[in-house]
């Protein structure tokens, strides 16, 4: 299964958790992991990290110092997610408990470069949480000017029936 391919490529969320991502989610499953999501990307537009940390994972809070570190990752590797335009969910999968979501998006930033990436969450406090995202970094070729779409993560898996956010 491809899902599982990129969920090996994403933190480790425990001994064997990666392996039972493999239903897929149910449609209120995936529409609270997209609300996460799309909150937190708002969040990125309105320039509001100490928000946008809020979305994070107990675990993916650790790698970054502070909201102002988080930031600069942000501005500097994933311009799209940090001035985005418009998201277009796929098919989310599920672990046998619904505690943790795999979900791919093609996104779009204001600049017109559009990237494919897979949110990992988990569920903390009720809230789906991020943990991790693969994929999205839209890289250059040749003639110096980003592509308009960016390539896939090798492993990624085309999104399926979208849900489009804007």
């Amino acid at each position: 299964m491809v899902h599982r391919q990129f969920a090996a490529s994403l933190p480790d969320p425990g001994p064997g958790a990666r392996d039972q991502i493999s239903r897929q989610a149910t449609e209120k499953e995936r529409q609270a992991g997209i609300k996460s999501i799309v909150a937190q990307l708002n969040a990125f537009r309105a320039d509001d990290y100490k928000t946008a940390v809020t979305f994070q994972s107990n675990g993916l809070k650790l790698n970054f110092a502070s909201a102002a570190a988080f930031r600069a990752t942000m501005k500097k590797q994933y311009p799209q997610f940090a001035d985005y335009k418009s998201a277009v969910f796929g098919i989310a999968t599920a672990d046998a408990s619904g505690r943790q979501l795999f979900i791919p998006v093609k996104l779009t930033g204001q600049d017109g470069v559009t990237v494919q990436a897979a949110y990992y969450l988990v569920l903390e406090d009720n809230i789906y949480r991020i943990a991790g995202v693969t994929g999205g970094i839209a890289t250059q070729r040749g003639s110096g000017k980003p592509p308009k779409v960016a390539p896939a993560h090798p492993n990624s898996a085309p999104a399926l029936p979208p849900a489009v956010v804007a």
